[in-house]
């Protein structure tokens, strides 16, 4: 009877000095996560660069009027045909000319109600303009016949190698963000373990203004272009850089 209280008294004294022993031997799984944080800063850094948009897309219309279809039609058909004469003679060519709407409608008198004609409008979207020729586009087209512009979206064709130069300038901001961290914290910074580039706001691809008014006005002048300001497009570049810390 002793000897058997006495192996269980060693057995369970041989399990606790073990569990002891492994207990301390044993790395804690939170102290080498709190470690590995420690080894590494992540920062984020935007980058803007300013270009002047080189080419534009304008949208306007021809809006007809008559007694019947037939007519309406035939003197909208006129008019555009008008218009797509100018612009082949200013050098656009038919793959940047696109009819992209086309209504027919008719017309009432809302304060009387009765029947007052027929209404035809066709839409044309011309694309890929210098912004140098769209003042003078604008007027001669104007002067052909259209009598509504809708918007016109600048754009720039090196929009790509300027988003380029906006990612580098935003590495180098994180770059300077991470060495101030490192040495707030009394490290050194080490080198890049992962760069996300975060999502890419392509709005800024086109900025797209109303130019009906200044349409209007360049009617009124027909010795002149009117004057056209694209002003400057805005690309940002935004992205996640994480460094080793030494």
């Amino acid at each position: 009877m002793k000897k058997n209280i006495l192996k269980r008294s060693l057995s369970l004294l041989a399990g606790a000095v073990l569990a002891a022993v492994l207990a301390v031997s044993a790395p804690a799984a939170g102290v080498h996560a709190a470690q590995a944080g420690l080894d590494q800063v992540s920062v984020s850094a935007s980058s803007t660069v300013k270009v002047s948009p080189d080419m534009a897309q304008v949208v306007f219309a021809v809006e007809s009027e008559g007694a019947d279809p037939a007519t309406a039609q035939a003197q909208n058909t006129q008019a555009v045909n008008a218009v797509l004469a100018v612009l082949t003679n200013l050098g656009v060519p038919a793959k940047s000319i696109t009819t992209s709407d086309y209504y027919i409608y008719p017309k009432y008198d809302h304060t009387t109600g009765t029947y007052a004609g027929y209404q035809v409008q066709t839409t044309l979207t011309i694309k890929d303009i210098s912004v140098t020729d769209l003042g003078s586009i604008l007027t001669s087209c104007v002067q052909a016949g259209i009598n509504e512009v809708r918007d016109v979206s600048y754009y720039c064709s090196t929009y790509d190698a300027a988003y380029e130069q906006a990612l580098t300038k935003a590495m180098e901001t994180a770059k300077g963000k991470a060495s101030a961290i490192a040495k707030a914290s009394g490290r050194s910074l080490g080198k890049v373990r992962s760069v996300t580039e975060n999502d890419q706001n392509t709005s800024s691809r086109y900025e797209s203004v109303s130019l009906k008014a200044a349409a209007a006005d360049a009617s009124l002048d027909t010795a002149n272009s009117m004057n056209v300001m694209s002003g400057e497009i805005i690309i940002e570049a935004d992205v996640t850089a994480v460094y080793s810390l030494k």
